[in-house]
């Protein structure tokens, strides 16, 4: 069965897909971090890199999002992302999120699938 989500930012440009998902599986008591998944999707191989949220800021005229992985600074007209590895800017176009392409979402499921099964299988840590 696949994780019912919503998405809350979707992010594109001709290499990548970055977006925010909301796990709708997941109650409101649960940890922040499982509950909302910020995603990098490669679009020519869709593999789906998740980005380790640090930080948020919002001035009201722009949003900027910190991760492990780089950089997401948006307003209402674009995005730059700027990978950590790199620092290569990604000018991203913005698209409304309910426009997650189905093959996306797909991936996504998958992703978020696996997690979920790797988190059931953990053995307890021992201490």
């Amino acid at each position: 069965m696949p994780v019912p989500l919503k998405c809350l930012y979707f992010f594109e440009n001709n290499k990548m897909f970055i977006f925010e998902v909301r796990r709708m599986d997941l109650g409101q008591n649960a940890d922040k971090s499982a509950l909302y998944r910020w995603l990098r999707v490669d679009k020519d191989t869709l593999k789906v890199t998740p980005l380790t949220f640090v930080s948020m800021n919002s001035s009201g005229i722009f949003d900027e999002r910190f991760f492990k992985q780089g950089y997401l600074s948006f307003d209402s007209q674009k995005a730059v992302f700027i990978a950590e590895s790199s620092s290569v800017q990604h000018i991203l176009d913005i698209n409304w999120p309910d426009d997650l392409p189905d093959f996306l979402e797909v991936a996504v499921h998958s992703f978020l699938t696996k997690l979920r099964k790797e988190a059931q299988i953990e053995p307890p840590s021992e201490e």
